[in-house]
């Protein structure tokens, strides 16, 4: 629950910091025919400057140094992840473009944040249009209908594992960003053949490097907690050291 402004009901309740990542990214469209292009879509890429969007969440958020957000299976810290991509291309010529189109996955990318988010891309391509998306299981439909350049969205893992930001690229056909790679495919499915964890964390890696090269997706930053309001007259053993949706209300007793 986010709470806007300021109440004196709040005193009647504690703030608990959930352990709970989220990644937020943008994500190409390649069905787009300039976007189909790697260069093109990498030249893009190095003009992304999420910083001043990073700044309005304030301390919510931090930069994200990965792919995946800290504390999944898979994660290797970089200090600049996108850094390689943003020194070859920087000063290659920005593809020519009249408009450019994004979709908000609603559920994602709360109201009064989105114009940031436009004005990022303005920053870039000043002729910039938006379109909402509100049913997160018809993603890749809308995607493929409304042909928007691109999409801004978050994405979680229940269970801490690189899988589950990956799953898209494993699908069969197109995905969400219009890419389909058999190899990538493949890749993916064999990582789960893996049982030891750091064997497993290695492949995804080798994953993750071919998906940043290929320059899809963007990891703009990283929200490491939720957060949740337990009224004062409870006591919530336990709540915060693990995923908020695994965590039982059994230990949940009044004082």
């Amino acid at each position: 629950m986010q709470v806007i402004g300021k109440s004196s009901t709040l005193s009647n309740f504690n703030l608990i910091n959930i352990f709970d990542p989220f990644q937020y990214y943008f994500v190409f469209n390649t069905r787009i025919p300039l976007w189909n292009n790697k260069n093109a879509r990498c030249i893009f890429f190095s003009r992304l400057k999420p910083e001043p969007l990073i700044n309005i969440y304030g301390d919510r958020a931090k930069s994200a140094d990965d792919f995946l957000p800290s504390g999944t299976l898979g994660y290797v810290k970089s200090e600049n992840y996108m850094g390689k991509i943003i020194a070859k291309f920087k000063g290659t010529p920005l593809p020519h473009k009249k408009s450019v189109c994004v979709f908000f996955v609603a559920t994602s990318i709360e109201k009064n944040y989105r114009p940031a988010y436009v004005e990022m891309i303005k920053k870039i391509y000043p002729q910039t249009t938006t379109v909402l998306i509100n049913n997160y299981t018809d993603l890749n439909k809308e995607i493929r209908k409304k042909k928007c350049d691109g999409t801004f969205y978050a994405a979680k893992s229940n269970y801490l594992e690189a899988y589950e930001y990956l799953v898209t690229f494993a699908e069969k056909g197109p995905s969400a960003t219009g890419f389909h790679d058999i190899y990538l495919e493949k890749e993916i499915q064999k990582s789960q053949e893996i049982d030891q964890p750091d064997l497993r964390a290695k492949a995804y890696h080798h994953i993750i490097d071919y998906i940043k090269n290929q320059c899809l997706m963007y990891p703009l930053f990283t929200m490491p907690y939720d957060m949740a309001y337990v009224r004062n007259s409870f006591n919530a053993t336990g709540i915060g050291e693990g995923a908020v949706n695994e965590y039982s209300l059994i230990n949940v007793k009044l004082k």
